[in-house]
């Protein structure tokens, strides 16, 4: 359905201006909350604004709970650059006129996508904002049925109909939503002095109506819901999110490795054994279990060519698996000299081959100083045509 607000944040560079795309008789155009909102930065779609954590949007009075009878919903893209602790930061907020304003959605540093319209409750959903990576947002107000239902990427997110956060405190979820006549925010507080937004939102739109069925069952792929990520997540590109369930894991544990990857990305493999991992609906998921600390390699393939990425799982108590790299290579004084780069304080065998079938000549080993690197050399045997070198390791 049509929004009664959509901002695209597709004007100039610090326009001053953020312009309401949507078919308006009286468009709720917004004017920029102090200096360091940048308007049409790189987004998927088009342009995108980039909050610098000190700044927002200030429009007018776009939808009041006391002239929507069923309830509305707000939409976003977003991508958070959280700082440390759990700032509540802002996507969209009312302010207070002939009622009392409300965070209506934010995020906090952690993650946690939360709401606060009535009573002074504050309600979390059940999965959390992904930092530094781009995410498809919708909050259901769903005045009717006293409710706030969350959607992450198209899938249910938490509603407050339960009573309860995730963290085990518990609310009234009978408690009545508070309307107001006060004009909305974007990415600030209602004061618009707290709850800064701290990197990027796009195409946030507001519907004076429920995009999705209350009655619906919670995976909800006939609603309005999946289509609106369908649509955006099809003009994505690339891999979106690649993060672990835990970085680090004592000997024998294992933690999951989580990508997000746009339409174009047709197939997922990981080194040290993984192999290739199944793409469901723009998701990869593969359970990690080194036996000590390595770094995994992720090749994403697809119509945009082949491209890496590579992720560190940490085990407890052991040394990390430092890729083996040959940065050198010359002849001196009839030696040929290898400078290399691996693991801090580890000793790699030096082989020989003059086919490259089988590397069974044995020049010793060589041993990295406390940084990793290390120089070998080897005496050139002139009554050898040709000779081919490897190192392995570490012993």
């Amino acid at each position: 359905g049509n929004p009664v607000a959509w901002f695209r944040f597709n004007e100039r560079l610090s326009s001053g201006l953020v312009v309401d795309s949507a078919e308006n008789a009286a468009p709720h155009d917004g004017s920029l909350i102090g200096p360091v909102v940048n308007t049409g930065t790189s987004g998927f779609i088009d342009g995108a604004a980039t909050f610098g954590g000190a700044s927002g949007v200030l429009s007018d009075k776009i939808v009041d709970l006391g002239t929507v009878e069923a309830g509305y919903t707000v939409e976003a893209v977003v991508r958070n650059d959280p700082d440390s602790g759990s700032a509540n930061r802002a996507i969209a907020a009312q302010q207070d006129l002939s009622g009392t304003g409300r965070l209506i959605l934010a995020v906090d540093d952690t993650g946690v996508v939360n709401s606060n319209l009535g009573g002074g409750v504050r309600k979390n959903g059940d999965k959390t904002v992904a930092a530094k990576s781009w995410s498809h947002l919708i909050l259901v107000v769903d005045a009717l049925n006293t409710e706030l239902r969350w959607y992450l990427d198209g899938v249910f997110a938490g509603t407050s109909k339960d009573g309860k956060n995730p963290d085990g405190t518990a609310f009234d979820p009978t408690t009545l939503f508070e309307s107001s006549q006060g004009a909305w925010t974007i990415g600030v507080h209602k004061t618009l002095v707290a709850n800064f937004w701290k990197g990027d939102i796009d195409e946030l739109a507001v519907y004076d109506k429920l995009l999705d069925d209350p009655n619906a069952d919670s995976d909800l792929s006939d609603s309005l819901v999946a289509s609106h990520r369908d649509a955006w997540w099809g003009e994505t590109s690339g891999l979106l999110e690649s993060s672990l369930s835990v970085p680090a894991v004592d000997p024998g544990g294992s933690t999951d490795l989580n990508l997000r990857v746009g339409p174009d990305v047709t197939s997922v493999s990981i080194d040290h054994g993984v192999g290739a991992v199944a793409i469901v609906n723009g998701r990869a998921v593969t359970s990690l279990k080194p036996s000590t600390t390595t770094t995994y390699t992720i090749t994403l393939t697809g119509s945009g060519g082949t491209t890496t990425k590579t992720v560190t799982v940490t085990v407890n108590g052991t040394p990390v698996d430092t890729p083996l790299q040959v940065t050198a290579t010359s002849i001196s004084g009839g030696n040929f000299i290898i400078t290399f780069r691996g693991a801090a304080s580890s000793t790699y065998a030096v082989k020989g081959s003059p086919t490259l079938d089988a590397f069974a000549d044995s020049y010793g080993t060589v041993t990295t100083d406390a940084t990793g690197a290390a120089t070998v050399s080897i005496a050139i045997d002139a009554t050898k045509k040709r000779q081919f070198f490897r190192l392995e390791g570490p012993q």
